[in-house]
């Protein structure tokens, strides 16, 4: 299992209902059925009545573009320093008492993060660019770390 695979299956593990995939050279139909294989049997693993959906391959203006209106989009970036994830959070889950469950789309980026384009792009979106913290850290790790923050916040209310 490469990484990228071994980042899907933790996040699914902590129960992400959905992956989206930014484009991939090396994403070839073996490769995308291995995926979909690995988020069911993560699934599968812990216990979960409804198997996640693997969201086709998009470029990066495609994935800004599908964001769901309601949903809160987010997308961690080690140079930011004013709004750290758990703000962002905060601020849009005032309590538990939310009528509809909140969507929460995150952009997790490549290794070497995201460029400045791309980070000017998603602002212009209204994403929310945000700090994990001080620590630079691997897209698989930042991914596992923004997961299960937002999964902490909701289940436990801000």
């Amino acid at each position: 299992m490469d990484s990228r695979e071994r980042h899907r299956a933790r996040c699914h593990h902590l129960c992400a209902d959905a992956l989206p995939t930014l484009y991939v050279e090396d994403a070839g139909p073996a490769k995308i059925q291995r995926w979909q294989r690995i988020v069911q049997e993560a699934a599968e693993q812990c216990g979960r009545a409804r198997i996640p959906t693997l969201l086709p391959i998009r470029s990066f203006p495609q994935a800004i573009d599908a964001i769901p209106d309601s949903a809160l989009a987010l997308i961690p970036w080690e140079e930011e320093r004013d709004l750290s994830l758990r703000t962002a959070l905060a601020d849009a889950v005032p309590n538990s008492q939310q009528a509809e469950p909140l969507t929460v789309v995150v952009f997790i980026g490549p290794e070497g993060g995201f460029a400045a384009e791309e980070i000017a792009l998603a602002r212009q979106r209204n994403v929310q660019v945000v700090t994990l913290g001080q620590r630079v850290m691997r897209a698989e790790t930042a991914a596992l770390v923004a997961v299960a923050n937002v999964l902490y916040t909701l289940e436990m209310g801000s």
